[in-house]
């Protein structure tokens, strides 16, 4: 455990102690000294797990139930957390301020948490441009260790996330070098499905796909794009789910092959319906008529005409 981990456990058992109405003296009494367990309050110590079970047993608890309750708060975290990011990349930033100020670097204890704090932060102070893009890149890799994290052996989502970041910051060379990296990952059945923060990896993906568009490699725009909506159907994530359907209709519009762009098109379509958020239909809606030059509610009305034979308002 590192000592924000170590720190939050001891003042989960300081809470479930006070509620008990024991003293820390009888708390710790023959596991460990006060002092010590003083240091575990502080972060200064790691507490061992034969001493978490044997104060767990001084208040009628198992270990199991205690590590549960802590992962409980990791959870309320990381959704706080989440919010945080995902209000600033979606440009809601009054969201974001209001977000942002209401988390602390010194409350966070999950180590995947702060990392996507401390990343959204500056992030943050990129897109208002208090910091340049240089130094965007500088801390992002500070953050992450790169490029030491392309050798190590197990890589959690967040991490990768934030990787994915370098992919639009970092020179042409080590963009190819990251790509590789994520691609690799991407098909690696064991970090798709092995984490249970599904909308992380699902960011991931979207990085790489967006890469690999710009890039011209649209067989691989499309591969990605795949398995992404695989990870969404499985999972029922609307999250970036029309996004996929949208690269995955431009992939196929560049290699000519209209059939399977209209399908992707009609499918952005009902992943956009079942969404129900207008302000995204609106902004695919433009998208559309930039890259595609079509009306999007005329072009579904007659697909629809044209494939099922069928007649009337359906937007």
């Amino acid at each position: 455990m590192e000592s924000p981990y170590a720190k939050k456990l001891a003042e989960l058992f300081e809470v479930l102690r006070k509620s008990r109405g024991v003293t820390q003296e009888d708390f710790v009494h023959d596991v460990v000294s006060l002092r010590q367990y003083r240091r575990y309050l502080r972060g200064d110590s790691i507490m061992s797990y034969p001493v978490m079970v044997e104060l767990s047993k001084r208040l009628s608890l198992t270990a199991k139930h205690v590590i549960e309750q802590l992962d409980k708060e990791r959870l309320v975290e990381a959704k706080k957390v989440d919010n945080f990011y995902n209000a600033l990349v979606t440009n809601d930033f009054e969201k974001a301020r209001k977000l942002g100020d209401e988390l602390f670097l010194d409350e966070l204890y999950d180590d995947d948490n702060r990392l996507l704090y401390l990343h959204t932060l500056d992030l943050f102070k990129f897109l208002e441009k208090r910091i340049s893009k240089s130094e965007h890149l500088e801390h992002t890799l500070k953050l992450i260790n790169y490029p030491s994290i392309l050798s190590k052996s197990i890589i959690t989502p967040i991490e990768v996330l934030v990787l994915g970041a370098l992919l639009r910051l970092h020179t042409p060379e080590e963009r190819k070098k990251i790509a590789r990296f994520i691609d690799d990952l991407s098909q690696n059945d064991a970090f798709l499905y092995g984490y249970s923060n599904y909308h992380t990896v699902v960011l991931s993906m979207f990085a790489l796909a967006r890469y690999y568009g710009f890039n011209g490699e649209y067989q691989k725009v499309l591969r990605v794009c795949d398995t992404s909506i695989e990870i969404c159907d499985r999972y029922k994530l609307l999250y970036l789910l029309p996004n996929f359907y949208y690269y995955r209709a431009l992939a196929y519009d560049f290699l000519d092959k209209d059939n399977l762009r209209d399908q992707a098109l009609f499918q952005l379509f009902s992943a956009l319906y079942t969404e129900n958020k207008p302000q995204r239909v609106k902004l695919f809606s433009k998208l559309l008529k930039k890259d595609f030059d079509i009306d999007f509610q005329a072009w579904v009305l007659e697909y629809m005409q044209n494939q099922f034979k069928l007649k009337g308002d359906f937007l």
